[in-house]
């Protein structure tokens, strides 16, 4: 099952053990979960200790390397041995491109900080965007809904103090999330001195 959401996971391959160790004897390869998450072994076994360990997992989840004890009991309750594993959520890096809002040339030199769900706490600050305005967290983050705000502009344009939603999926594509946030330039007076043309 999903760690966070306790949804089941369908696809996940375990392999069946007689020990806990590296070393122990491979009794069976379990199919796939299915829908529902469960998978079941295709030969009964006699009441003793075993274990479960992932042999591949989905696209979006890390592999659980663990061995999970399963105990077939003697009159085993309804028949079956029954475990439950979790399996957590593959972390991804964060983006952002940062552009100028008019010509959309990229800014060089932007620093935002990262901030969780409730925006109550930044838990990264980004390196200065770079020459293609692109800037990346140094850490990953497990899927979920973070924000992205302007910690510090160049000169020239105005701060963006708005909260830019960024949604790691489960299974993000290409790896990354990315969003883009505009700049607005800063505006400036024009002023205008008005002179006799002849004193």
């Amino acid at each position: 099952i999903d760690k966070i959401s306790e949804e089941p996971l369908e696809g996940v391959i375990f392999e069946l053990y007689d020990g806990n160790t590296e070393g122990a004897t491979l009794l069976e390869t379990l199919p796939g979960t299915d829908s529902n998450g469960y998978a079941e072994t295709v030969n009964d076994y006699a009441p003793g200790t075993y274990y479960l360990k992932e042999l591949s997992t989905i696209n979006g989840y890390e592999l659980n390397t663990d061995f999970h004890e399963v105990i077939v009991g003697v009159g085993q309750e309804d028949g079956v041995a029954i475990i439950t594993v979790d399996n957590d959520r593959t972390p991804y890096p964060i983006g952002v491109t940062k552009k100028d809002g008019i010509s959309g040339a990229a800014l060089e030199g932007v620093v935002f900080d990262l901030y969780n769900e409730g925006k109550t706490t930044v838990l990264e600050t980004l390196p200065a965007t770079n020459s293609s305005g692109y800037a990346q967290t140094t850490k990953t983050y497990a899927p979920g809904t973070y924000y992205l705000k302007e910690k510090s502009t160049i000169a020239g344009y105005e701060l963006n103090t708005d909260f830019h939603e960024v949604i790691v999926g489960v299974g993000q594509e290409d790896g990354v999330a990315i969003i883009t946030v505009d700049n607005d330039r800063t505006p400036y007076p024009i002023g205008v001195t008005k002179k006799d043309g002849i004193s």
